[in-house]
């Protein structure tokens, strides 16, 4: 192997195109050995990049959710019942966390049935705007292991789906008419009372990872918190 070739090989290892198994052919054992020791060094560093960069989107993301999280904290407004409340708390969800689609269901007033749940509203990411649920139009319920957001309701447990495609509890439903991926939720319970169901979703797959599990249980728990004490306070007013 002359110069030229020698040149060009390690050019490749440093763009990332040539890996340990390729420089086989290299048939002086003192260069194969030192080229593959500048391609170990190189992997070493994408790797670093990589882990910096989850780093990086994974403090971006939880500085998101909590300053979600004070805003509904430091609100004023109380409602007279829960679906209002989750209507606002949607509108700030869509304000401190507009990268990806979000959706909000809450337990029926009357569910006649456990497990069940109501469509709310829910945030469209692509078109940048929340659409609510109208008191005329048909309410949309998940009935217990109904798609995933019945899964939810029905487990009480969080659940994250890195491809929708792959996972038999993911149905048309529950991507509300949005293109979607990969999609985690979490059921709202504030005091033991289950409230309803908090989802995000997104276009990419594998957009959520298991980092984001957390996060996304902490949010459920100050929505659920400022769900139920925001109607608190609100029936109080209202009350002669």
């Amino acid at each position: 192997m002359d110069t030229a070739q020698t040149v060009s090989l390690i050019e490749d290892i440093l763009k990332g195109n040539k890996t340990r198994k390729d420089l086989d052919v290299v048939e002086d054992k003192a260069l194969r050995a030192a080229l593959q020791k500048v391609s170990f060094v190189v992997l070493e560093k994408q790797i670093a990049y990589r882990s910096l960069n989850d780093l990086r989107i994974n403090y971006d993301k939880i500085i998101n959710a909590l300053s979600c999280a004070i805003v509904l904290l430091q609100s004023d407004k109380n409602f007279p019942g829960y679906s209002e409340a989750a209507r606002h708390s949607l509108e700030i969800i869509s304000l401190e966390l507009p990268f990806h689609n979000a959706a909000l269901y809450l337990v029926p007033e009357n569910p006649g049935e456990d497990g069940l749940v109501e469509l709310v509203g829910y945030y469209n990411r692509e078109e940048q705007r929340v659409i609510i649920t109208g008191d005329q139009e048909e309410p949309l319920i998940h009935g217990p292991e109904e798609g995933i957001i019945g899964w939810v309701s029905q487990h009480r447990e969080t659940a994250l789906l890195g491809d929708v495609e792959r996972d038999t509890r993911f149905l048309p439903i529950d991507g509300l008419g949005m293109q979607v991926s990969s999609l985690i939720c979490t059921p709202l319970v504030s005091r033991g009372k289950f409230m309803g169901v908090l989802s995000f979703s997104h276009h990419i797959k594998g957009f959520f990872h298991e980092h984001d599990i957390r996060i996304l249980e902490t949010m459920g728990e100050f929505i659920a918190y400022y769900l139920y004490h925001s109607v608190l306070v609100g029936c109080a007013e209202e009350s002669p």
